[in-house]
């Protein structure tokens, strides 16, 4: 097994008369290092230390951190720390590598996305942008892409979010692009202010999503 990757293993159970009631595994190497993606405005890529001045320009402010499980970030150094500590070594935390948004025509990096609380076939996406680029469509550009590695390239099966309850501008992004209200879990997360929030839960499903994929290529046709 390459350093890159690690093992997704899936039980399977057989119920034919000669084998009825075993249960066999399938091991699968599923690629962490995430593709480079250019899409109509964004670079799509891999996050790296140098990053560290434009993430800590958008996560120093108040409107970007105010959803998030966390303090802002008071000065670079916190941000460096932060880089090092938890988005760097996904290998070692055996987590898909975090992407960054890379504005083409400014070649900044302007927000990023990545997996957590990965399992054999399922894991929770999240999303950070600079508030400066809200409301002009990026994300509509950058998500897409982030579903398509994660159902085809780290093969889930299901992927949720957790949005806070009055962020309607999170959960409206996410129900264009086929997510389900699953329910709300009273106070579930402790965000930026240092209180806990009741958060929507949502996903979509695999199947789900080709159907939509499918749709939407055909209509491009």
């Amino acid at each position: 097994m390459r350093h890159t990757d690690v093992c997704k293993i899936r039980w399977y159970h057989v119920s034919s008369r000669p084998l009825i009631g075993r249960f066999f595994y399938e091991v699968m190497i599923m690629n962490l290092t995430m593709p480079e993606v250019e899409t109509k405005r964004l670079y799509l890529r891999g996050l790296e230390e140098e990053d560290v001045v434009d993430i800590f320009e958008y996560c120093s402010l108040p409107e970007t951190m105010r959803y998030v499980s966390g303090p802002k970030h008071k000065d670079i150094d916190f941000t460096l720390r932060l880089l090092r500590a938890f988005y760097l070594p996904y290998k070692r935390r055996n987590e898909p590598q975090v992407w960054c948004l890379v504005d083409q025509e400014k070649e900044k990096v302007i927000g990023h996305m990545y997996f957590h609380e990965v399992s054999i076939d399922q894991a929770q996406l999240a999303y950070m942008l600079h508030p400066a680029y809200w409301g002009k469509g990026y994300m509509h550009e950058a998500l897409p892409e982030l579903l398509q590695v994660g159902f085809s390239q780290l093969e889930l099966r299901r992927i949720t979010a957790m949005v806070a309850v009055s962020n309607v501008r999170s959960q409206k992004l996410l129900e264009s692009f086929g997510f389900r209200k699953e329910g709300i879990l009273k106070e579930a997360e402790k965000l930026s202010d240092d209180c806990y929030h009741d958060m929507v839960l949502y996903a979509i499903l695999k199947k789900e999503w080709r159907m939509l994929y499918d749709k939407n290529i055909r209509s491009k046709i």
